[in-house]
Parts: structure tokens; sequence; C-alpha cells
């Protein structure tokens, strides 16, 4: 699998987690009827926050292998401990094309998507493959130089750029203070290379602090009854959206569920069928954030700009292990 960045946030790593896993895989979609997906173009710049997608984007099918889709994520994290209050933020980005993620160099791991509501459920096997069987093979070549966008600026509270490194990779990218406040106006601007230049604008989601459930103590799981759907309520905002995430990995199968849900509702289910997914052995973990998203097109890319910041739960983070029955 795609190896996983490290971050001083929990919370963060299982994102990252899963947007690796996501990326990685070649992946088969099975939607129900209301599992459309909304497609927009808009030449040079199209921002919006809070669409209800949670930064997810599906190419039409027979298209899927020429896709050529762009990831720009940023997450602020602010928490107190004490009388003082601690920031932190983490920007990541990258480019891939035809369902290859970037610097994998090799097919990836197969998964199947569906829709189930407003969730999201991923299921990849990770069981070994015969190498033999592989067309062609994996080249030890090296990593492929990649397509890039040339330097990226994300500018709020302050100005930070990612620049590529010399195979057109971007290196994740942290700081101890706030890059971007609550409902906070942001400006992401490329300055073009491979894939041309862009710009757009979204609106930081609001931050929320979740009030059920009920939270465990830190350092102790929360469990989860596959058997019941789970509820979670939240201080009601007014901009963007409420993501919560679940994954577990085995030896042999890698499951998420990624749900989403407009921020000023307060509230959403995960259903028994999601979370029947889910597996028993093995490790898991939850993430549940606030969330805005903005897609720009560049050329023939589609890029996916998102902003997320950690729900609180009492006085910590809603965000790590959970046991799954």
């Amino acid at each position: 699998m795609k190896r996983l960045l490290t971050s001083t946030s929990p919370l963060l790593l299982t994102f990252v987690a899963l947007a690796s896993a996501a990326v990685a895989c070649t992946v088969t979609t099975s939607s129900t009827p209301d599992g459309s997906s909304s497609s927009s173009s808009s030449s040079s710049s199209s921002g919006s926050s809070g669409d209800g997608d949670g930064g997810s984007s599906s190419g039409s099918s027979g298209g899927e292998a020429d896709a050529k889709i762009g990831t720009i994520s940023m997450t602020q994290t602010s928490f107190t401990a004490g009388p003082t209050t601690i920031d932190s933020y983490s920007l990541i980005a990258s480019f891939a094309t035809g369902g290859t993620a970037v610097g994998s160099g090799g097919e990836g791991t197969k998964c199947n998507t569906a829709k189930d509501g407003d969730c999201t459920v991923t299921d990849c096997d990770l069981s070994p493959t015969d190498a033999g069987s592989s067309s062609g093979g994996v080249s030890d070549a090296g990593t492929p130089k990649q397509k890039h966008a040339g330097d990226i600026t994300v500018a709020a509270d302050l100005d930070v750029t990612m620049t590529p490194d010399d195979n057109g990779s971007y290196p994740y990218k942290t700081g101890q203070v706030k890059l971007f406040g609550s409902e906070q106006e942001i400006a992401v601007d490329a300055k073009g290379a491979d894939i041309p230049a862009f710009s757009t604008t979204l609106k930081a989601p609001t931050f929320v602090t979740l009030t059920e459930p009920a939270w465990p103590a830190p350092g102790q799981p929360l469990a989860v009854n596959r058997a019941n759907a789970l509820a979670f309520k939240w201080d009601a905002g007014t901009s963007g959206d409420v993501m919560v995430s679940l994954s577990t990995v085995s030896s042999t199968k890698l499951a998420s569920v990624s749900c989403t849900w407009k921020a000023s509702a307060g509230q959403g289910s995960i259903g028994a069928a999601a979370l029947g997914k889910l597996t028993t052995d093995g490790q898991g973990s939850i993430a549940v954030n606030a969330s805005s998203t903005s897609t720009v097109t560049a050329g023939d890319w589609k890029v996916n700009v998102s902003a997320l910041s950690p729900a609180k739960a009492g006085s910590s983070l809603a965000s790590g292990q959970i046991t799954v029955q």
C-alpha cells in the first residue's frame, strides 16, 4: 500500500490514510439511484463551500482511465490545554491520472465503492497478488516523475507555499501556527507547470463541537456496534459540512465509511448496512471533521480543494481508535 504520511494530529493521520487508500485504489463504482454525481466545470475557478460532497468526486463511467484529478487538502487544528490555545496546520497536494496514485508506480489495490445514502463505503482487498500475473511487472527503476502545477500558495491568516520536489511530488507541509480560522476566506493559487495555472477561493467551515455520541476518555477507543445505526450530533454551524470517516484494516481487507452532512443540519446518522462493511479484526479509527470544498478546472485537470478542521469532543478532538462489534 501507499506509505502513510505522519502528522502531529491523529485525526490528520486518519484522513491522510483514507485519502491515500482511496486514491491508490483501482475503483469499481456502484451507486444507488440517489448517488448521482455532480460535475462542475469552470474554466478559471469555481468556488463552493459546503456542497455536500465532502470533497469526493467520481469521473463518469467510461472516462476513469483518462481521469486527471488533483487534490489539495489543508487542515487546521486548534485546541485548548489549560490557558493555552495550541494551533497547528498541515498541507498536502497530489495529482494523479487514471486511478493510479502519485508515486505508487503500480496498479494499486483493488477496491469497490458504493453509495449508501449520505455515505460512501469503500471495500479494498489487500490479499497478496501473484506478482507473475501482472502484465509488464512492476518497475524498480525508481519513482517516476509526477505531473505538477508548480508552486501552490494557500493564503488566509498567513501565506504558505508548497513547492514540488525534483520528482514533481509535493512534500507534506506542517506548522505550529494558525493558517485559517472558522468561516474565514481562503485563497489558493497555483503558478502552473505540467498542470495549467489555476486559482480558487473557499470559505473555511464552521468549527464544530460534537455532542453525540458520548466520547470516550483520552486514549480509549469508541465502541461501534455494526448492528445499530450510529448517530452524531454537533453544535450547528453555518458554513460547510461535517464529515465522519471510519475505517478498519486487517491483513486482507481495508474498509472505510465516509459520510457527509450539512453543518447547519446539526446531526447525521450512519446506518447498520454501511457499518456492516467494517471488519471486527485488525485496527480501526474514526475522524470527525468540519469541511469545505471547492472544485476548479485547469485545462483537462479537475482539482478538488478542501479545508478541514477536526471537530472537538469535550476537551479533546473527535478522532481516535474504534473497536467494532
